[in-house]
């Protein structure tokens, strides 16, 4: 058996009030279990009824680990994973999604045809609240750090989901995951590890994604907390090298841009102006970005007959 073959995947499950899918995610992970791979689920203070449900897991499931610790958020929970886990490779599976039944089978072969591979992009399945599915299989890597850095934050051509991609332990050493933002966590984390490790692609389905309108990514409040403060995070120059720095304007005006957008959907009608005046001054060319600029002059007009009421 190969060093691959026998290293240990490790699948870490956050948990924050999601009793009702959690068992569901422990399932599609818990059935492939084997000597080579273990699940641990960490309760990050829930105050649903998540903590009597483990509880439960812990008589009728016998090879799952179950933790709990105090509220901190996301990226905390899956620190606490990284620190615990005994496995080479870590998946982060969000407890209202769930494996596909070969996974981890799929993973471990494309891990012995690609040993040097420290980071495995798969395709995943996103379902919707009415039932509807749609498979996403990733696209080729481009060999330029530069291009893959610029595809995955400027041109959206490279998708990423947790649960649907694997992360070895070394990614980890120097950076993990930001604690004090409450979304958009991940997107530095996979920009350093684009940038500083090698990559891979596994084009086949390894997570269902289930898309809900109450995920912290809708989260108007959150957003405009971690604001521009995520592209100081995503580029801090520790870990992005100077000749990509030149992606921090574009990455400004997109980040700019999607916090005018979530505004508009939160009827943050002027806060959505605001957002959009800000990218305008630094880049002219948004006015060609139709989907922005729909939203920013329905915003706009809602502040203006807003004001004129006064």
């Amino acid at each position: 058996m190969s060093y691959v073959d026998s290293s240990i995947i490790s699948i870490v499950i956050p948990a924050y009030n999601y009793a009702h899918t959690l068992e569901r995610a422990v399932l599609s992970v818990y059935n492939q279990l084997d000597e080579f791979t273990e699940c641990l689920v960490i309760n990050d203070g829930s105050t649903d009824n998540t903590a009597d449900l483990l509880d439960s897991f812990n008589t009728k499931y016998d090879r799952l680990t179950v933790i709990s610790k105090p509220n901190g958020g996301l990226a905390s929970t899956r620190n606490a994973g990284i620190r615990i886990a005994k496995g080479d490779y870590l998946i982060f599976l969000d407890a209202d999604d769930a494996l596909f039944p070969d996974a981890i089978a799929n993973i471990r072969l494309h891990l012995k045809h690609n040993p040097e591979s420290k980071f495995v992009i798969g395709g995943h399945c996103s379902i919707t609240m009415n039932g509807k599915n749609k498979l996403h299989l990733p696209n080729p890597l481009p060999n330029s750090a530069y291009v893959r850095l610029k595809s995955y934050l400027i041109d959206k051509t490279i998708s990423i989901s947790n649960g649907a991609s694997v992360m070895h332990k070394a990614i980890f050493v120097r950076y993990c995951y930001p604690e004090h933002f409450k979304n958009s966590e991940d997107l530095s984390m996979f920009a350093y590890t684009l940038v500083n490790f090698p990559c891979s692609i596994l084009p086949l389905p390894l997570a269902n994604i289930y898309k809900h309108d109450d995920s912290l990514r809708h989260n108007v409040s959150y957003a405009e907390n971690v604001g521009l403060r995520l592209v100081d995070e995503v580029f801090s120059t520790d870990r992005i090298p100077e000749e990509l720095q030149a992606l921090k304007k574009e990455f400004t005006v997109q980040r700019l841009l999607s916090l005018s957008r979530v505004c508009n959907e939160a009827n943050r009608h002027s806060q959505c102006v605001d957002f959009f005046s800000q990218a305008f001054v630094i880049d002219k060319n948004i006015l060609f970005k139709w989907s922005y600029l729909k939203k920013y002059m329905a915003s706009f007009l809602k502040t203006l007959f807003a004001q004129m009421k006064r």
